[in-house]
């Protein structure tokens, strides 16, 4: 994705980063489903940990298996059960994207996960991930991937727990920098494939600067032929965004503006404090 300041977006490539959790199958869908409105192309990414490979093969591992049996780790199972994974998560893949007519591609390569997404997604337009792989309590945290997605990713990236909300409105940021502009343009489309509604949280301490912005933001939106509703949010931090979100039970929430706007401990705050998808456009 091109980032500079002036150029226009183009989501054409997504990168889904696929294992065997419900939080990557909540990914893919989302990630489809934009694939879907975008007219893009989806690659799904699969990891064999090579970590995992290499704790099998220690004399001294061993597999937990419910309830209280255990089995020493063997490597050329492990090696089968990640095949398995990975059919799986190409048949998940597949079954997504015929169904929402979606060009895909899918591969799987072997080392760490999180330096291997990581390359990959300098390849794309756009990284979706899971938030995280395993929960063990019931508020999830940002798995190790994400974060460093979060953190070190250039790009934008779509980090997932739940699938987009069918017709809940998609939420947007908007300040009036050029980013905001390119976020906007994906929300629209997001907007206009959820079957719901768009709403503009138009950053700006006072009410003449948020008309004006609610202004541009009519202009850009008038080719588009979606109509959105806004709101005024004079403080651009997490626990103002979040509550506004809540308030009006947003599907996906699409942070736009400028780089310094949404720094990545801003965003996992809001991730803490969210459920829906959220997409940060840099």
């Amino acid at each position: 994705m091109n980032t500079e300041e002036g150029r226009e977006i183009a989501i054409r490539r997504i990168l889904v980063a696929l294992d065997a959790s419900t939080h990557s199958l909540a990914a893919l869908e989302a990630a489809v489903k934009l694939a879907a409105s975008l007219k893009a192309e989806i690659v799904g990414l699969f990891v064999e940990d090579v970590n995992l490979l290499r704790l099998a093969g220690l004399p001294f591992a061993r597999e937990l298996r419910y309830p209280l049996a255990s089995r020493p780790l063997d490597s050329g199972r492990m090696e089968q059960e990640l095949r398995l994974q990975a059919a799986q998560a190409r048949r998940a893949l597949v079954a997504a994207a015929e169904r929402r007519e979606v060009h895909w591609s899918f591969r799987v390569v072997r080392g760490q996960v999180t330096p291997e997404v990581l390359a990959a997604a300098l390849e794309a337009d756009l990284l979706t991930l899971g938030r995280a792989s395993r929960s063990l309590t019931r508020r999830v945290r940002l798995g190790s991937t994400a974060r460093a997605a979060l953190y070190e990713t250039p790009g934008s990236v779509l980090l997932v727990q739940q699938g987009l909300g069918d017709h809940h409105p998609v939420i947007v940021t908007y300040d009036g920098s050029a980013l905001a502009g390119q976020a906007l343009r994906v929300a629209a489309d997001m907007a206009r494939a959820n079957g719901g509604n768009l709403l503009v949280l138009l950053i700006a301490g006072e009410t003449a600067v948020a008309e004006r912005l609610g202004e541009e933001v009519a202009e850009r939106l008038r080719p588009l032929h979606v109509k959105a509703e806004y709101r005024r949010l004079p403080r651009a931090d997490a626990a103002s965004v979040a509550e506004a979100v809540r308030l009006e039970r947003g599907g996906a929430l699409v942070l736009g503006g400028e780089r310094a706007l949404w720094p990545a401990e801003v965003v996992q705050a809001l991730l803490d404090e969210l459920d829906c998808p959220v997409l940060l456009v840099r």
